[in-house]
């Protein structure tokens, strides 16, 4: 159920089939690209920390998911090559944590109706995109995205996160070696649920059955909105 190798391939496959074009605001940092040579797994800090990575994506949120897609274009297209890989191995760490969450899982079964391996990692890909804050109140307590202004039942996904600015040229291997140091620094100060990623669940079904008992804000908001989470296909 939580694979992280399946995320690892899913990036893989996503740099051999993602081509993004660049724009021209790009040539402008060709200076700032010569600035920062030889990226690894030590150096990243200085290319990109967590709050820079943050506010970028606060600059391009937006409750659309294609309008921040082209706002985070817009913002990627201002960022030197090594900037875009570590931003995107930032997008990397935060998915591994969040996807690798049974609680996350629950609430992406009450928001979009159905959750599998592919759809609960562009649900968390959505909760990323819904900015630090709310990603981290969601770990915590996942009924607290019952408090969020817009909630796409139904379609709460943002799979085009996962290959942001990347390109044939992109050093994916790059990506998933930084990702794993990321994950090392940012993982100790994020709080879970009950202090469990998986709860004492024996079984991923008996964490479905438990939604009401963990979700009942949630439930009642889409309830509001009239979606039928439990029967929609």
């Amino acid at each position: 159920m939580y694979k992280k190798i399946y995320i690892i391939l899913l990036i893989l496959v996503t740099g051999i089939i993602v081509s993004c074009n660049k724009t021209e605001n790009q040539e402008i940092t060709n200076a700032k690209d010569e600035a920062i040579t030889n990226l690894s797994d030590k150096n990243w800090k200085k290319v990109m920390d967590k709050k820079h990575f943050w506010s970028i994506i606060e600059k391009a949120k937006n409750t659309d998911s294609e309008i921040m897609y082209l706002n985070l274009i817009n913002e990627i297209s201002k960022l030197s090559e090594d900037e875009v890989i570590v931003f995107n191995a930032y997008i990397g760490s935060y998915t591994e944590i969040t996807n690798d969450t049974i609680w996350v899982d629950m609430a992406c079964k009450v928001i979009n109706g159905y959750v599998s391996d592919d759809t609960g990692l562009y649900f968390s890909l959505w909760l990323i995109a819904q900015g630090e804050a709310t990603l981290l109140n969601a770990l915590k307590d996942p009924d607290s995205l019952s408090e969020l202004p817009k909630i796409p039942f139904g379609n709460a996904e943002f799979e085009m996160l996962m290959s942001i600015g990347m390109n044939e040229n992109t050093d994916y291997e790059k990506i998933i070696s930084i990702s794993e140091k990321i994950v090392e620094e940012i993982n100790p100060g994020i709080i879970i649920k009950n202090g469990k990623k998986y709860g004492d669940y024996k079984s991923f079904e008996d964490a479905m059955k438990d939604i009401p008992n963990i979700l009942p804000k949630l439930i009642k908001r889409a309830e509001r909105n009239g979606f039928d989470w439990k029967n929609y296909i």
